[in-house]
């Protein structure tokens, strides 16, 4: 196997298991806090919108970019304050919805075995 060939194997193995880990650490935002959106940047391809939140006496600035869907980042305008979900241990990681969506869940999933099987075939067929 050739180096090139290598390297891409294990950019497959690594996209396919980046969604569930994705979820799991998302399952852990539980604590509802209020946070300011401070800035919404919409392109053609992702949302990036940046955050600010105190938890536990510490200002955070947390960016979330969102390549799902571009109609969530149009619901949010900068200054308006929401209410957002962080991990108590890891008070940086956030989501803004209660609960993930069934489909988001979905999407996520089958997206990220799909690369990585892709890349995986790829990989041993060069």
């Amino acid at each position: 196997m050739r180096v090139g060939n290598f390297f891409i194997l294990i950019i497959g193995v690594t996209v396919t298991f980046i969604g569930p880990w994705l979820l799991y650490s998302l399952h852990k935002c539980t604590e509802k806090i209020t946070a300011k959106v401070e800035k919404v940047e919409s392109t053609k391809f992702y949302n990036l919108i940046r955050f600010s939140y105190i938890y536990a006496g510490r200002e955070y600035n947390v960016h979330q970019m969102n390549v799902i869907s571009s109609l969530k980042a149009i619901r949010y305008k900068s200054g308006e304050e929401i209410s957002v979900y962080i991990d108590p241990k890891k008070p940086h990681h956030l989501r803004t919805s209660e609960r993930l969506g069934f489909l988001d869940i979905l999407i996520l999933g089958v997206f990220s075995v799909l690369v990585g099987l892709i890349l995986i075939k790829t990989s041993s067929s060069l």
